[in-house]
């Protein structure tokens, strides 16, 4: 995984997600994909933290040599790079413990 950036920040959509503007395109990406762009001051590191920051973000990429992992389907070709946009697991790929009784299991798969 690496950072790139920085990339301006447009707008705040709903909660945790954010308009970012990425390639000349404006995407969405929910908070936890971003990061807070610092500018540092290479003279001296003993800035306090929040200051220098700028409305600016990071986004992480998720590099993969797997050239089947493109989700052109759907249009996100910077969510392909982190990984893609679609569901992968599903109940059957929950791993419940071990030391759960069989009640316990059957209220578990209910509530997933």
């Amino acid at each position: 995984m690496q950072w790139k950036g920085p990339f301006d920040v447009l707008a705040t959509v709903g909660a945790n997600d954010y308009c970012i503007h990425v390639n000349r395109k404006e995407m969405i990406f929910h908070a936890r994909l971003l990061k807070r762009y610092v500018t540092r001051d290479t003279a001296s590191d003993e800035t306090p933290p929040g200051d220098g920051c700028v409305l600016a973000a990071s986004l992480a990429v998720v590099e993969d040599d797997d050239e089947g992992s493109s989700c052109n389907d759907c249009g996100c070709e910077v969510l392909s790079e982190l990984g893609g946009c679609g569901r992968k697991e599903s109940l059957k790929n929950l791993k419940f413990g071990d030391d759960l009784s069989a009640e316990q299991r059957h209220e578990l798969e209910e509530l997933a």
